[in-house]
């Protein structure tokens, strides 16, 4: 496929060095703008720094980001975002002192911002609906309406990471790069945060690319997976050919990696 037609993030030969340190080797994505792709891997894979050469954190130092068929290799992060990225991070970061509607309208006010710099002093009313509207379909769809007064500072982990997903769903972002999303959860939390993730992306069209440790809400969210090891890609393919494979299993994430029928298994427990 032409990178002019390819509808989500593709890299070509996507090379990060630290120095000396060879930490992205070579790499090639295809990762579609609907669905949840998963990028795995043992502790020092890379797959932090692949990441942030994706988003524009980190700058390449060989090869192509293409996002929606734009080059965007030598963009900034902000103007990146500005194509269709929205990015969240290991550490939830929310404004702990407003309420939660307050940081969820500030997603797609966010729009707004980018046009112009002054735009929130100047908002239409029309702009203000529209940004109210939005921000209570993505608090319903994150299933966190009856937390919309509260202060996100006086939230637990759980529901601040709905605050956070709400908050860049409501943004202009087409795909979204998640950051150990489970990160803080509790068991019956991931199980929750996975059912509501996969419901809110489908139901908004959105694509979502996502680094995530806990294999079994990979299992759960992601129909195809890429797997890194010291910077090069190892497997890229179905997330049921990933569970299958041993190479996977033992060589790379050197733990026990649940089965496809485990894996529901572990979702139907924990929904």
């Amino acid at each position: 496929m032409s990178s002019d037609t390819f509808s989500g993030l593709r890299t070509r030969g996507l090379t990060v060095r630290y120095g000396g340190v060879l930490a992205v080797d070579s790499v090639d994505l295809d990762v579609s703008g609907t669905g949840i792709t998963g990028l795995i891997g043992p502790n020092g894979a890379g797959k932090t720094s692949l990441f942030n050469a994706c988003a524009g954190l980190v700058r390449a130092s060989e090869g192509t980001v293409e996002l929606f068929g734009k080059d965007v290799t030598r963009q900034k992060t902000h103007k990146r975002a500005r194509n269709g990225f929205g990015r969240t991070f290991q550490r939830v970061e929310l404004f702990k002192t407003l309420t939660v509607r307050d940081n969820v309208e500030m997603g797609h006010e966010a729009a707004y911002v980018w046009r112009h710099p002054y735009s929130l002093l100047r908002a239409l009313p029309s702009e203000r609906r529209e940004t109210r509207r939005v921000a209570e379909e993505v608090m319903e769809l994150c299933q966190i309406t009856d937390l919309a007064d509260r202060v996100a500072g006086s939230l637990s982990t759980g529901e601040q990471r709905m605050v956070e997903l709400a908050r860049v769903l409501a943004g202009p972002a087409r795909l979204l790069l998640l950051d150990e999303p489970s990160s803080g959860l509790t068991s019956l939390e991931r199980g929750r945060f996975a059912e509501i993730l996969l419901d809110a992306t489908n139901a908004l069209g959105r694509g979502v690319f996502v680094v995530e440790h806990d294999m079994d809400l990979v299992a759960r969210i992601c129909t195809n997976v890429y797997v890194l090891n010291f910077g090069k890609l190892i497997f890229a393919g179905s997330m049921k050919d990933a569970l299958a494979s041993e190479t996977v299993q033992r060589s790379y994430l050197g733990e026990s990696v649940p089965t496809v029928d485990e894996a529901a298994s572990e979702g139907a427990v924990n929904a």
